[in-house]
């Protein structure tokens, strides 16, 4: 036998029902108003999420990359993940909202671990902490 949680109805959402889901205006909820502090608390959380990004990321390449790029990739990603929240919301097999305010604060989450991650990596290669070989394998 075969469960289906409840979160699969497999029923399309009409596109003005999906309306409903979509909340395109920065800094606002989904009713039109300015966040709550329940909506800056999941803000919150959707930048910590990115934060593996910040950090894992550049672990994993050669060389270090510029700024603007990571930026590039933070928001590629963010925006790949609400896109899947609203194909699905719209097919009927998720029930999740697309919203700008995700895109934004994972990116800035991400961007502003970058930043850090790279200024401690630049203070301990300053200090003689790790060697410049190091520096260069580890970020």
């Amino acid at each position: 036998m075969i469960t289906i949680p409840p979160f699969f109805s497999f029923q399309s959402i009409e596109v003005q029902e999906l309306l409903h889901f979509v909340n395109i205006i920065p800094l606002s909820n989904n009713q039109g108003g300015f966040l709550s502090s329940q909506d800056f608390s999941q803000c919150i959380m959707n930048a910590i999420m990115f934060v593996p990004l910040g950090v894992l990321l550049p672990l994993t390449l050669k060389r270090r990359i510029r700024i603007r790029y990571f930026i590039f990739i933070c928001f590629g990603f963010s925006l790949t993940i609400e896109v899947i929240q609203l194909i699905g919301t719209y097919s009927g097999l998720l029930l999740r909202s697309f919203d700008v305010n995700d895109i934004l604060f994972n990116t800035i989450g991400g961007t502003f671990t970058y930043g850090f991650a790279s200024f401690i990596f630049d203070c301990l290669q300053k200090y003689h902490y790790i060697e410049k070989e190091q520096a260069q394998s580890l970020f």
